[in-house]
């Protein structure tokens, strides 16, 4: 604590940072981690919080606290519906934190108060997004959980009008196509009778973080590349991956419970590596026999193991009673086994270790590094000034705009980098024109390497929307993939790329569609193998050429053979129009401008 203060003290900023967490254990801990890192770079902290599971302000003196009511009675506080405790905290919280957040931003300065910078809400709070909007301060969200369960919960809604929900027993172990490489027994599942609330509250939960000025993710990039990528393409907002948030420094503990401590001297006595740790968090809870099942089979696998059960997770009882052993326990002791001692578990235990190690060169990277050395460090910075800048630059050129003593404005030019500035351009209704420093041969052989790199790509390229010649979509591919020489192996990664691909590539296409700045799209031509396509064209109602980009004997000599197409490796592909690249190409080329013209005038 003392090398905080030391470091606050050394850093200081004169900014303050206002914290919002939701009151439940899972998200309290990471925002008050979260806020001591903040802390040691030199802001001053301020967390609003609720009467409901209320922190300890003596565990983090160095912050100031706020206290909001909530209007949750006894009774209300433990309900076993946590979807309706949410709904009720979002309900009953809008107005009591709209005053405390107007009364800090109107405080005299003679109350020697530092400047308040933004705002950083816990994502789950769905009205803060309207009232710091309002109140003209930017708003971070905080997300606490991992990139994946956040897309497969914003899909809900999607699933559901699929008709994939209410899951059916039959699919769990089939591959969700929207969601890979997710099955269907891996989607949430919400116990509630009110799905319709819960999917309007998805839906909410989405748009707020689409309106946000960006997202602190408590995960890091190594782990969750894919998902942070699909991310990216779905949300348009700066996003900061800077977990595992625990992992910084020792922090004041900030348990909502009293902390046993009596398993630690027999922790001590046991091998490393060998205690299975079981815990289902501070809200979820489980059936009787569930428990019963997963203990005994603990107990089966022979294999030392540490539960942390709270008084109340068990449904209808207050704590634990007497096992019985009569239960089939056998499937959870082979698993438990598996993965600790036997062969099969090798791979697992050796990725755990791995990402373990990913995690802490991740924090000892990020350790004092003032000037950023790669690409990503780089682009983190960029995020950090276009955020910074946002506010203070539409203030100057709106005074700029308004004054009578100047010159008419005629346009502004921006470096292609300020990408926040094509917003602030708009909103003032004033031409932007965009320099590039670069020649336009490496902006184009930049642009053509999303694969490789779709985060630079993504970000570098979002001001520059005056130059759409290219547009990316992600393909969840790992970042070391090569093209197979194997058939079977080719076969397969065509099948990945058209699961991978079919909802970024609808997206993209159906906003290209919607947009009024483009000129009229008037047909798709898309090479032979994206089969998924045509299902796409059909339903946005647009017509689709195929690109065969081998000669025609070779695709007839493929029409005979049934065997691929029984494998699920290849698709029956219907098209408007086919065409070679090597047959007849002139009569082909004739053929494809006339249908072009006519169904343009269609």
């Amino acid at each position: 604590m003392e090398e905080q203060k030391k470091s606050h003290r050394e850093q200081k900023k004169n900014l303050r940072l206002l914290l919002f967490p939701l009151p439940f254990q899972g998200h309290l801990s990471p925002m008050l981690q979260l806020g001591n890192i903040l802390y040691s770079k030199g802001f001053s902290i301020t967390i609003i919080h609720t009467c409901f599971n209320s922190p300890n302000p003596s565990n983090n003196p160095h912050f100031t606290f706020h206290s909001i009511p909530d209007g949750l009675s006894q009774s209300t506080c433990r309900a076993d519906n946590i979807v309706t405790l949410v709904s009720l905290l979002n309900a009953n919280c809008v107005a009591p934190f709209r005053d405390c957040l107007a009364n800090m931003l109107s405080a005299d300065v003679s109350d020697h108060e530092e400047p308040i910078a933004c705002l950083i809400s816990d994502a789950a709070w769905n009205f803060t997004g309207e009232i710091a909007e309002k109140m003209k301060l930017p708003r971070l969200l905080l997300r606490t959980n991992n990139v994946s369960s956040f897309l497969a919960v914003g899909s809900l809604p999607l699933l559901q009008e699929k008709g994939y929900l209410p899951l059916q027993e039959s699919r769990l172990e089939e591959p969700v196509i929207e969601l890979p490489p997710l099955k269907f027994m891996d989607i949430p599942v919400f116990k509630t009778q009110d799905q319709e609330s819960i999917l309007q509250s998805i839906a909410e939960l989405v748009k707020q973080t689409k309106s946000c000025s960006g997202v602190i993710w408590n995960t890091i990039e190594e782990m969750e590349r894919e998902p942070l990528t699909a991310f990216r393409v779905e949300f348009p907002v700066p996003i900061f991956p800077i977990g595992p948030l625990h992992k910084y420094f020792h922090t004041p503990s900030s348990s909502l419970m009293s902390q046993d401590q009596t398993s630690i001297l027999w922790l001590d006595k046991q091998k490393p590596k060998s205690v299975i740790y079981v815990s289902f968090g501070s809200v979820a809870s489980i059936e009787e026999s569930e428990l019963l099942e997963i203990a005994w089979g603990l107990a089966d696998s022979k294999q030392p193991f540490l539960w942390v059960v709270r008084p109340g997770s068990v449904c209808g009882s207050e704590w634990l009673e007497s096992l019985p052993n009569e239960l089939d326990r056998l499937e959870i002791a082979k698993a438990v086994r598996k993965l600790l001692v036997e062969v099969e578990g090798q791979e697992i235990r050796e990725r755990i270790v791995h990402l373990q190690k990913l995690a802490n060169q991740c924090i000892q990277k990020g350790e004092d590094q003032d000037v950023p050395s790669d690409v990503n460090n780089i682009i983190a910075l960029l995020e950090i000034l276009n955020l910074n800048c946002l506010t203070p630059f539409r203030d100057c050129l709106s005074e700029l705009l308004s004054s009578s003593n100047e010159d008419p404005i005629a346009c502004l030019v921006t470096d292609a980098l300020w990408h926040f500035t094509q917003a602030v351009a708009n909103g003032l209704k004033i031409p932007r024109i965009v320099l590039r420093t670069s020649n336009a041969s490496a902006f184009l052989a930049f642009n053509s390497k999303f694969v490789q790199d779709s985060q630079a790509e993504n970000k570098l390229l979002d001001g520059i929307s005056d130059l759409k010649k290219f547009f990316s979509i992600s393909d969840g591919l790992p970042e070391d993939q090569v093209v197979p020489s194997d058939a079977d192996d080719l076969l397969a990664l065509f099948k990945t790329l058209n699961l991978n691909c079919l909802t970024p590539f609808r997206d993209c296409l159906s906003e290209l569609l919607s947009s009024n700045d483009e000129d009229p799209i008037i047909c798709l031509v898309t090479d032979g193998l994206w089969y998924f396509t045509q299902v796409v064209a059909n339903g946005l109602k647009i017509p689709r050429i195929v690109l065969g980009a081998s000669n025609a004997t070779t695709y007839l000599s493929f029409i005979p053979k049934p065997i691929p197409h029984e494998r699920g490796d290849i698709v029956q592909v219907r098209a408007d129009l086919c065409f070679s690249d090597s047959h007849q190409k002139i009569k082909s080329q004739i053929f494809l401008h006339e249908n072009l013209k006519a169904q343009h005038m269609e």
